[in-house]
């Protein structure tokens, strides 16, 4: 039924719902590069640094030579005791031969069994003194091995501590290392995204602008207390130039199973205690329609839409925009586009 409409009657601009089952919204997850491995170095022995190979941020392969101790005094022992094992080794033999005739003179009963047993144990002293310094100059290697720094994997140099010419005690930190390749990137995410990263799925990475490939190799089934997540480690797979504490960016689309309609964000009106209400558009019997409040719960938004769930009804008009023009119950008219 038509009536008369007045000319200071408001028209509003409609907004059509549309129920679906689920929204996507736009997450970012922040985490960090991890250099995997950091070792302070030191040397097993005790002495004088007598060399350093590297210095502060060179690169170093594994198993490597980054310094020396003085092993002069332990070079001039092994020298000595080789001496000696080359003497007892001789006197071995001589030992033996002896034996030798004195088992055949003792046979032929022209010699005493005192005089064979006497040769018998200078035989066998001479064998516990040419072990004893065998062992004596494998100890000596030992030491000399540990007189040598090697870098334990791929690394680069973060810091010295100490200079050449120092005294060192065993054990004492000499350097730091740090992995010389970056592939690990540490994140926090909800406990609720778990199944949203298998293991092994690959997935895009920001640092600043660059775009890194991740792939997520292992998840810590730890809750963290402070954070209220868990960490997701991705292995790096491209050859990035990354140093270890970097910021590195997920920008992830979350599907929330949870059902309701996207608004235009302007079309939210505040209500009592933190509320939010729409105004849904009713139609009379006339060619007006009645601004109706209802209350809805804001799920998700963005600042320019808003994701709502509430009673209201598939393909149900609301004032879409320019809200704090209209009052509850107000008799509006529709301003349709052109």
């Amino acid at each position: 039924m038509a009536c008369m409409v007045s000319a200071n009657t408001l028209k509003a601009k409609p907004f059509t719902l549309k129920i679906q089952p689920n929204y996507t919204r736009s997450i970012m997850l922040i985490g960090k590069t991890v250099g995997e491995r950091v070792s302070n170095i030191s040397f097993e022995r005790a002495g004088l640094i007598d060399k350093f190979t590297v210095n502060d941020g060179d690169l170093v392969k594994a198993d490597a030579v980054m310094g020396t101790l003085d092993t002069q005094r332990l070079a001039q022992r092994r020298k000595e005791l080789e001496a000696d094992l080359k003497r007892l080794q001789v006197e071995l033999v001589l030992a033996k031969k002896n034996s030798q005739r004195q088992s055949s003179l003792l046979k032929r009963k022209h010699t005493a069994q005192q005089a064979y047993d006497e040769t018998i144990t200078r035989e066998k002293t001479l064998e516990a003194n040419i072990s004893r310094t065998q062992i004596s100059i494998e100890l000596i290697d030992v030491e000399l091995k540990k007189s040598v720094l090697h870098a334990p994997y791929d690394a680069r140099v973060i810091e010295r501590f100490v200079h050449l010419g120092v005294y060192v005690q065993a054990g004492q930190n000499v350097m730091k290392l740090q992995q010389a390749r970056i592939d690990e990137v540490h994140m926090g995410i909800p406990e609720e995204m778990i199944s949203e990263f298998p293991i092994g799925k690959c997935v895009e990475l920001l640092n600043a602008d660059e775009k890194i490939k991740g792939c997520v190799e292992k998840i810590i089934p730890v809750l963290s207390r402070q954070t209220q997540t868990v960490r997701m480690i991705f292995s790096v797979k491209e050859d990035a130039k990354l140093f270890s504490g970097e910021l590195i960016r997920l920008k992830w689309q979350r599907t929330i199973k949870d059902p309701g309609a996207w608004i235009p964000a302007g079309a939210l009106v505040q209500g009592m205690r933190n509320s939010w209400l729409i105004y849904a558009l009713n139609k009379t019997k006339t060619d007006l329609w009645k601004v109706t409040p209802l209350a809805v719960q804001v799920l998700f938004t963005d600042g320019k839409q808003a994701f709502i769930t509430g009673d209201f009804k598939n393909n149900e008009k609301i004032v879409g925009y320019g809200v704090q023009k209209f009052v509850p119950n107000q008799k509006v008219m529709l301003q349709l586009d052109k």
